[in-house]
């Protein structure tokens, strides 16, 4: 049991922490570094469960994503690759959610993505003539912002486990899906272990 202080700002990725004015730590997870002492050699099967689940966390915090093409990051900072992990997004402390307002684009609309039991939307914007097709506008239904077509907000990672299927359009059945998801579309380079690694510390959550 930990005690996990919380507020408006805390750790933002791009303005660091709104009250002490602290840089962004990326290592926002911390609830299983005592279990990084377990090997997954041990003959203790439950040994072995809390090492995977630790090296999950791990991954979570460090492993290298080349986040491109995502809207609210790329074309806000105008970058068109920026170094990130998981916790670019996911950096509320041991929650995995974002601190502050911040729906994103990462492609999960795409009209390339669609299957026969989606719809898909012709938007077309009046002053460029530029066209999108996707299969849910997202966040530009609410505010009626050619930019925000496509943003959706994350979740909180707590108990995520318990909430498939996942992606707004239920797309991924499962915690795997959603991992090989990230790992095709930011190219991460995932081992298999790497993968069952990250799905046993989200299942932890």
């Amino acid at each position: 049991m930990i005690d996990q202080t919380y507020y408006f700002g805390i750790n933002d990725t791009l303005a660091g922490d709104y009250r002490t004015g602290a840089d962004f730590n990326p290592n926002v997870m911390s609830l299983y570094n005592i279990w990084s002492r377990y090997s997954k050699k041990s003959q203790d099967n439950h040994k072995r469960t809390h090492a995977a689940i630790a090296r999950g966390q791990v991954l979570f915090n460090t492993k290298l994503i080349k986040i491109k093409s995502v809207k609210d990051i790329n074309d806000d900072l105008a970058t068109p690759e920026l170094s990130g992990t998981c916790t670019t997004c996911h950096n509320t402390p041991n929650s995995g959610n974002h601190s502050i307002p911040m729906p994103l684009d990462i492609g999960i609309s795409d009209s390339s993505r669609r299957t026969p039991d989606m719809p898909l939307y012709t938007l077309r914007n009046k002053n460029t003539n530029e066209i999108i097709k996707t299969t849910d506008p997202g966040r530009a239904l609410i505010t009626g912002k050619w930019k925000d077509i496509g943003r959706f907000k994350g979740p909180v990672l707590r108990a995520v486990a318990s909430r498939p299927p996942y992606f707004h359009d239920g797309s991924a059945k499962d915690l795997p899906s959603v991992i090989n998801f990230y790992n095709t579309r930011f190219a991460i380079g995932l081992t298999n272990r790497d993968k069952s690694d990250l799905v046993a510390f989200l299942a932890s959550l």
